[in-house]
């Protein structure tokens, strides 16, 4: 399963994968367009037509030959399939193209898929219950040993061609997310029918079988294992919805840096301003560290990192080895990955935690189609990017210390990624 992937759900990641289960959940009140057979058959000539029209290189990954006769299988197919059995293999020819821009969605409005009310994800190869809605708190952190009797590593290993990826962090990332759909799990054939899922979860007393229906609408309402506990939460947890902030750690001088968007947020100051406030602050403090926090950024406009990433340049007492951090995880892409990569090779900086979910040169800058009939989105990368041509076709920019998450930090509100910086001997560091 993934003893042969390296993993994550670092922490907060777990907060912004909860973030995305949420929003893409959400329902239309009067459901999914019912499709006849002609209908679909239209969308997915339309699908095969504008895809390799619209990519940079729709066949890098995968030969056209080999796309077009996985589209002509569906085309015969789709007469003997339900909705959502179409809609899964829709998701699994658009992810043969292979890049983490290119792909369908499958927890999107316009498929009406309704997922569990529960969510799960990886801390090292286990699959642990972290969230769930009031009515199932008993759930939180049990382990998931099998789905509709199928056991967890089989399962994973059938929803991952569904996913578009750059790299396996992606796969860690997303698949646990789909796991919660039973209309996936139906199509894959992990459950038979929709209705409810069995569930077997390992806890405190041993296995034990749970049956679970799909939520009729969007849950207005969470509770993660944390809250449960009653932990407080790490720091890089302390501020949600705000797209970037600093905190000064006076007892460590450490300046941390919380990056989440690659963008201006609205109503707040743009990203050039607040830079020059954080470094009018760091030139008016001692600094022994400087954190820069990547684990929520899936990205945005990578021209925006600028202003932080020359500030940093700018500054020989913070741009040091041993005393300048980037924390990425499997939930950065895109822009910042850009931006770790950017800093890993103009600065000092020590790459922390886990590899990102981009690749260092693939395709990127994300844009859209809507298949005409379903008005389900698709996105497709128009441009190759090179940023760290020494890289090659490297799969994921490496980290220099690597951290891996468990279950327990999660839920008693540790930080084990920052508490490694705060560690880290800067003295020896520099002294290489």
């Amino acid at each position: 399963m993934i003893t042969k992937r390296a993993r994550d759900n670092t922490l907060r990641c777990m907060g912004a994968a909860l973030a995305l289960l949420l929003a893409s959940c959400g329902q239309a009140d009067a459901g999914p367009r019912q499709m006849t057979a002609d209908e679909w058959r239209q969308d997915l000539a339309w699908l095969a037509e504008k895809l390799p029209d619209k990519h940079g290189d729709a066949f890098h990954q995968v030969s056209r030959a080999e796309f077009e006769a996985a589209v002509a299988r569906l085309d015969e197919r789709i007469p003997s399939l339900e909705r959502h059995q179409v809609l899964a293999e829709l998701g699994r020819i658009v992810a043969l193209v292979g890049d983490g821009h290119t792909e369908l969605w499958l927890p999107q409005e316009a498929t009406g898929f309704r997922r569990l009310p529960i969510a799960v994800g990886y801390f090292g190869d286990e699959l642990y219950v972290f969230a769930a809605t009031p009515e199932h708190t008993d759930l939180l952190g049990r382990r998931v040993l099998a789905i509709g009797g199928v056991p967890t590593a089989e399962a994973y290993e059938r929803v991952i061609p569904l996913i578009g990826r750059d790299n396996e962090y992606e796969y860690l990332r997303s698949a646990p997310t789909y796991l919660m759909f039973p209309e996936i799990l139906d199509a894959l054939e992990i459950t038979a029918g929709v209705a409810e899922v069995e569930l077997t979860l390992a806890g405190p007393e041993g296995a034990s079988t749970v049956t679970l229906r799909p939520l009729v609408a969007a849950a207005s309402e969470w509770v993660n294992a944390r809250e449960a506990a009653g932990s407080e939460p790490p720091l890089y947890l302390q501020r949600p919805g705000r797209w970037y902030w600093y905190e000064y750690l006076e007892d460590s001088r450490t300046l941390f840096l919380q990056y989440d968007r690659c963008r201006n947020q609205p109503d707040e100051p743009s990203i050039k301003r607040f830079a020059g406030e954080l470094f009018a602050f760091v030139d008016a403090h001692p600094v022994d560290r400087f954190v820069v926090d990547l684990r929520h950024n899936t990205g945005g406009n990578f021209h925006r990192n600028k202003p932080l990433i020359e500030g940093i340049r700018r500054r020989p007492e913070i741009n040091q080895a041993g005393k300048l951090f980037v924390i990425t995880s499997r939930t950065t892409f895109s822009a910042a990955t850009i931006a770790a990569i950017d800093l890993k090779r103009s600065t000092e900086a020590i790459l922390v935690g886990e590899p990102s979910r981009g690749k260092p040169n693939g395709y990127s800058d994300e844009k859209h189609l809507r298949l005409p009939n379903s008005n389900v989105e698709v996105n497709y990368s128009p441009l190759y990017r090179e940023p760290m041509p020494e890289l090659g076709d490297a799969p994921f920019l490496p980290v220099d210390l690597p951290v891996e998450p468990r279950f327990e930090d999660y839920r008693e509100g540790r930080d084990p990624v920052l508490a490694t910086i705060l560690a880290y001997d800067h003295q020896k560091a520099g002294a290489r």
